[in-house]
């Protein structure tokens, strides 16, 4: 099924209640399938509250390169295991090549939202080959794919790629809930106000300083546009130098040092529009949504209501972060550069109308649920700015889509940003027609075609040129050695696999009848260097997704690493620390690899180079630093702190919660691969790449971070309270035992941690909501702290009075307080509460225990009134 729905139509509401029915209907369970881990956490947690009344569970977060169930040191029960597991296309990627069957056995549905990535280049084929190997796979099985799009103007060419007989089912509709208003913000230069001044150099000595004024134009309802100016000076300038001092000069330049910065032209413009709602600003990169911030920022007055999203940001990154010093005038910046933590508090804040400004880039807008009143979108690219960064397509629907918040208001206002004079074009722009948002294969583009091209060229002289290849022919032949080895695995001969069908089944071969001839013709040659490899290193290869000349090095230094434990006669590397060190020289090596960001820092932004050991870094990260204790430690050759700052966050953003977690796993994947094949029986740190990717070293604060809990100032503090607990549910328990009040107080829990902490300690597979639906009663624990007086006055559930929000239920008579209610009942009376049901609450005393029977009341029944 294809179901492409504007943002705001549903179509997130569709695919869960589609899960929904699937898992009331069969015993298998669901792979949500989401683009980052942003939005796997929201999917997340509006899906547990979903299936908890079916009394099923979602699952824990996985990195992408792990064990299929993990080996955290823990112990899991039965009821720890998933009915709906969110991942993003790497993880199943993963899956699929560790063991296709066992992927298949364990889910029946899958779904993949935003589904127009298959376009993107870089991970859009890794999109594309996952459900292109799904698809092949369960021919002729029970087995459903959906895809869902905001912005797909080619669903039944999608339709037909899944399947080609007409089989699969396609939807779409324009509809939407609030609708959408348009304006366009350019200047406009007064050319016959132009003072030309000389004397300012011997090469440009004239300058050329042109006011500027603001032109809005709004779209009505009945097409035709409305005009505003703004009125007298504003302060603008355009800045010109020339050689000559004439009024058309033949030769200009901009002079950037005296020109008015468009981003503080359009930060006074934007700041006008907060007082209708929260606003958010989409830009084309990172630089320009923080210099946007700064631009908003300086326009307004510092905003005490903010004090503890500040503090905690504060806490996170230090004082010296740039984003502090926005937030506390109410302008917060949201990018791929800062702390998962960090930016769902941002997006927490906007929810809660507390943070009015919120600039961003468009990774932002991929499916994250974060309406808001008014979209600017900045469109003013820099000069050299690839064309595949700016804002278009899917891009831009995506981001108008955050405009107008379905339920709260009936209009969101999109605002078209850019530095250039009007045109009729600018409102073209905002309505994409079916032609621009066309999803076709990433192996369609020039650059992709002309790196197989390349590679062709080449394999003509050189046989082992495929363990050479790079970009989109790397990620290519990556998808058919997988395919091979899935096939192998099976027990069919490499020799045997009909390539010209594991190629038409991808989204490439359906497009374009030529690029099949050619991809086919490159899966032969990846054939031939398949099974010109040894059979278990070509298996070996296979699991580690990244290009084969990657994996055929990562195995190498993983058969060294082996080979030198059992020299050296090492029985045990269990900790992370222990196997960080093990692996320093490689960790190098893993840094050069063509699929690693750049790890590297400057005095400066123009300034020298620095060495900073990675390994070392990396030693403090799994010991629990913070990133200002690390830009600290590592940095002091930076004199600017906020510099310094910046450039930790990005290093360990980049490096340690992707990269290095995903490569190191499947470095100690394959060393502990070969240490078996040698006989040993110690393992190496399954979980290494877990460790890295969240920051913590220990078995137990590995296992709260991926069961939910996002902080690991938290997660560190709590395993070293519960060090020696070996059982999940055990950990659940002595949580539970402490309290909200308990988290506060022994480990400072912030309300974001707290929130985690409850939905952690709760009871799995239980749902009191659906006892009391299908009993009219449900039962739950209470500790009481005082008798109830006998009269009418009747009990009730509450927060507890003078708590700090999310505060522990109480049960109270009146305004007297008998009792509370444990942490692990917490998330199911709230579900209770929430449903604004008639109720009635009663204390009863079971085999000498304490219980709350909660009943529920017919609403028509007149005793109610």
């Amino acid at each position: 099924m294809v179901l492409s729905v504007p943002t705001s139509g549903g179509k997130t509401l569709v695919a869960q209640m589609l899960a929904v029915a699937h898992l009331a209907q069969t015993d298998t369970s669901i792979c949500f399938v989401v683009p980052t881990r942003s939005l796997g956490r929201e999917i997340r947690r509006a899906m547990s509250a979903r299936v908890r009344i079916l009394q099923k569970e979602v699952g824990a977060e996985k990195t992408d390169f792990s064990a299929w169930l993990g080996e955290l040191g823990l112990s899991l029960s039965e009821v720890e295991q998933a009915d709906v597991d969110v991942m993003t296309p790497e993880r199943l990627s993963h899956l699929l090549r560790n063991d296709f069957e066992a992927v298949l056995d364990k889910y029946s549905l899958f779904i993949f939202d935003e589904a127009q990535l298959l376009k993107e280049k870089g991970r859009g084929f890794v999109l594309e080959s996952v459900i292109s190997a799904l698809n092949l796979q369960t021919q002729g099985r029970p087995h459903r794919i959906i895809l869902l799009s905001a912005a797909m103007g080619n669903v039944g060419g999608i339709a037909q790629w899944l399947d080609p007989n007409g089989g699969a089912l396609s939807q779409t509709s324009d509809w939407r809930g609030p609708r959408r208003l348009h304006a366009v913000f350019n200047t406009e230069a007064q050319w016959d106000q132009t003072v030309v001044e000389g004397g300012a150099g011997s090469v440009w000595p004239y300058r050329h300083t042109t006011p500027l004024s603001g032109l809005i134009r709004l779209r009505l309802g009945n097409g035709s546009t409305k005009s505003l100016r703004t009125q007298g000076d504003t302060g603008w300038r355009l800045v010109r130098k020339s050689k000559d001092g004439g009024e058309r000069p033949a030769e200009v330049k901009v002079d950037s040092s005296r020109n008015t910065k468009h981003y503080s032209i359009a930060s006074g413009m934007i700041t006008a529009l907060g007082h209708a709602g929260s606003v958010l600003v989409v830009a084309s990169t990172k630089k320009q949504a923080q210099t946007l911030a700064r631009g908003i920022a300086d326009e307004l007055d510092e905003q005490p209501q903010l004090a503890a999203l500040v503090d905690f940001v504060r806490q996170q990154l230090g004082d010296a972060h740039p984003l502090v010093g926005t937030l506390r005038r109410g302008v917060g910046f949201h990018h791929a550069g800062l702390p998962v933590e960090v930016l769902e508090a941002l997006e927490a804040a906007v929810r809660s109308d507390d943070l009015l400004y919120l600039t961003c880039t468009s990774t932002l807008t991929d499916g994250v649920n974060l309406p808001v009143r008014t979209v600017v979108l900045y469109d003013t690219p820099y000069p050299d700015q690839p064309e595949d960064t700016r804002l278009r397509g899917a891009r831009l629907v995506n981001a108008m889509g955050r405009a107008g918040r379905a339920g709260r208001e009936t209009e969101g206002w999109i605002v078209l940003v850019r530095a250039a004079s009007p045109s009729s074009q600018d409102f073209a722009d905002l309505n994409p027609d079916d032609q621009d948002l066309e999803v076709t294969s990433s192996l369609l583009t020039d650059s992709a075609l002309q790196a197989v091209a390349q590679l062709e060229g080449v394999q003509r002289a050189d046989a082992d040129a495929v363990f050479a290849a790079n970009g989109a022919a790397a990620d290519f032949i990556s998808f058919v050695w997988m395919m091979l080895a899935a096939a192998e695995r099976e027990l069919t001969s490499p020799e045997m696999v009909d390539l010209d069908t594991v190629v038409g089944f991808t989204l490439a071969a359906n497009q374009s009848t030529q690029a099949r001839t050619r991809y086919t013709r490159l899966a032969g040659r990846a054939r031939e260097a398949y099974v010109s490899v040894d059979s278990a290193a070509r298996q070996r290869w296979s699991r580690i997704g990244c290009s084969i000349g990657s994996a055929r090095k990562i195995d190498e230094w993983a058969s060294q690493i082996a080979r030198a434990l059992i020299s050296a006669d090492v029985t045990s590397v269990s900790t992370a620390l222990e196997a960080v060190g093990i692996l320093r020289p490689t960790i190098a090596e893993l840094l050069r690899l063509p699929e690693a960001p750049r790890w590297g820092f400057r005095e400066s932004v123009q300034g020298a180079t620095l060495d900073v050991d990675a390994a070392e870094v990396l030693r403090d990260w799994l010991e629990g630093a913070s990133l200002p204790q690390l830009a600290k430690s590592h940095l002091g050759a930076v004199a600017d702190p906020a510099w310094r700052i910046e450039q930790i966050v990005t290093a360990t953003t980049e490096h340690f919660e992707h990269y290095l977690s995903w490569t190191v796993g499947a470095l100690i994947d394959l060393v502990n691969t070969h240490l078996q094949a040698a006989g040993g029986d110690e393992l190496v740190c399954p979980e290494l790449g877990g460790y890295i990717r969240y920051g913590v070293s220990t078995p137990v604060a590995l296992a709260l971070v991926t069961e939910g809990i996002r902080s690991r100032r938290i997660a560190n503090l709590v395993a070293s309270r519960f060090d020696r607990v070996a059982e999940l549910d055990v950990l659940r328990e002595h949580l539970a035992s402490l309290g909200v009040s308990g988290w506060r107080q022994e480990f400072a829990a912030s309300t974001s941690e707290v929130i985690d902490l409850l939905d952690f300690t709760r009871q799995r597979r239980r749902s009191l909501l659906k006892n009391l639906l299908d009993r009219n009663v449900a039962n739950v624990p209470v500790h009481l702290q005082a008798a109830p007086t006998t009269g009418s006055i009747p009990l009730r559930l509450a927060e507890i009075e003078g708590e700090t929000h999310p505060a522990p239920f109480g049960l109270y008579q009146g305004v007297q307080l008998l009792g509370t209610i444990s942490a692990r009942d917490h998330s199911d009376i709230q579900s209770i509460l929430d449903t604004g049901f008639a109720l009635r609450v009663e204390l009863e005393h079971p085999d000498g225990r304490d219980q709350l029977q909660i009943t529920l009341l017919d609403p028509l029944d007149d005793r109610l009134f």
